[in-house]
């Protein structure tokens, strides 16, 4: 009886800590990391005339992969993007890393604030998610680990080019 007892609070314990901290992917640990890093060269860099700020970092649900985040330069605004993991066919860099998707595959609903307030905001779909990782220069690196991340998670992407 003790036995059956510990059991159940074992697995119980195990099934509830399952539903209360979910494990996340790969993909979006992988996110979190490169994003946080490139928000610290932001601070000691001058390349953009914009910046970044997260408001709600990386985040999978039901496979949906999502930021929010607010951008204030010539223009102010938060922007939400997302995306189904699966949707996604590639990897890229230009000035920013982007992810290439299926087509209209990314939502992205924008509302301007603050000076830009009176401007109208955005809701639409499109081909192309942008991480937001953009300060660092010669990364390849990490296209290699976002590779490898969407493999973990069971996805196969590819990386289509990347230049600084």
């Amino acid at each position: 009886m003790k036995y059956l007892l510990h059991r159940y609070i074992l697995i119980l314990s195990i099934l509830t800590g399952s539903f209360l901290f979910p494990q996340k992917s790969a993909v979006v640990k992988t996110l979190n990391i490169y994003l946080k890093k490139d928000l610290e060269l932001q601070s000691k860099s001058n390349r953009f005339e914009d910046t970044l700020k997260v408001i709600t970092a990386y985040r999978p649900h039901n496979g949906i992969l999502s930021i929010e985040t607010e951008t204030n330069g010539v223009f102010h605004y938060i922007e939400k993007q997302e995306v189904h993991l699966s949707d996604i066919t590639g990897v890229a860099k230009d000035i920013n890393v982007v992810f290439t998707t299926q087509q209209d595959a990314v939502k992205t609903t924008r509302h301007y604030i603050g000076k830009n307030k009176d401007i109208p905001g955005y809701e639409g779909t499109g081909s192309m998610f942008f991480t937001g990782i953009r300060q660092a220069l010669k990364n390849e690196y990490l296209g290699k680990a976002l590779l490898k991340a969407f493999a973990q998670d069971g996805y196969s992407i590819r990386i289509l080019h990347w230049y600084d």
